[in-house]
């Protein structure tokens, strides 16, 4: 039948088939082995990318007996649910559920259940367990009162300097004046006590991390600022110093021919900071 109407109506109906929904048909009855729908599904598609040049509709009550006689894969359903290869946080029972593989029955055979069994044949969840902050409180010696009290009346000043400087929302170069005059000052105070002996700083040092986990939020700054050399030399003995890498997409170990045989490389990794508006 020949094609009605003019070019940007024949090519606006053309974009209005079912090409998806047909080879999504085509596929599930060849992997569920209901092969007496293929011949009429292949006809569909050619229906569907003919419609540039002829009128031909759709037999949609045939389309509508297969979509209704198919059975769901299993994997096209799960494919979209929480929880498929990654964790999730579940609102609902407020807690982190678990990683799982992604259902597929061994009783179809259409290429993705095969993909999808290969994978779960060889995936694990990731052994990783998230650190809490209460590891890192005692990252130094327990400091006396007297220091204890002088750290934070260290700290409470360097964060109103901060705040002042945050209330300059509007003045984008004085704020940035008062917020390196802060940082600067931080800095000065940690050298003068580095001068003086190695025990001193480190005493020091564990007053004001102690002072600034006890204070507000976003009130930590000023010991990154003050204590940063000896925070960082904590921190490598307290931390995972290598990740096991079983795959890569980007980067030196992308080109890695990857098979899922057990191979893997080991990186080393180093604590480093990165400082905005002299805030690590």
């Amino acid at each position: 039948m020949p094609v009605q109407g003019t070019l940007a109506e024949v090519a606006l109906r053309s974009t209005e088939n079912q090409i998806g929904l047909i080879t999504y048909y085509l596929a599930t009855a060849w992997a569920t082995g209901q092969h007496q729908y293929i011949a009429g599904l292949a006809q569909e598609v050619q229906v569907a990318v003919d419609r540039l040049k002829s009128d031909l509709s759709h037999d949609q009550t045939f389309l509508d007996e297969v979509g209704k006689s198919l059975p769901k894969l299993d994997w096209l359903i799960d494919r979209k649910q929480q929880g498929v290869y990654g964790s999730y946080y579940d609102s609902k029972q407020r807690c982190k559920q678990p990683a799982r593989p992604m259902k597929a029955s061994g009783e179809y055979n259409d290429p993705i259940s095969f993909l999808i069994q290969s994978v779960n044949d060889i995936w694990q969840p990731v052994d990783l367990h998230e650190r809490t902050l209460l590891e890192f409180r005692e990252l130094f010696i327990k400091p006396n009162e007297t220091l204890y009290q002088r750290a934070i009346a260290r700290r409470d000043e360097y964060t109103s300097k901060i705040r002042e400087a945050m209330k300059l929302s509007s003045e984008r170069e004085s704020r940035k004046k008062i917020l390196r005059a802060a940082v600067q000052w931080a800095k000065s105070l940690g050298e003068k006590l580095r001068n003086k002996s190695e025990k001193n700083v480190q005493i020091c040092a564990a007053a004001m991390w102690q002072a600034s986990h006890n204070g507000d939020h976003g009130t930590a700054s000023v010991v990154f600022n003050m204590f940063l050399p000896e925070i960082c030399d904590r921190l490598h003995d307290n931390q995972l110093m290598r990740l096991q890498i079983v795959g890569a997409q980007y980067g030196e170990l992308a080109s890695t021919k990857w098979t899922g045989n057990g191979e893997h490389a080991c990186i080393p990794i180093l604590v480093s900071q990165r400082q905005e508006d002299g805030r690590y």
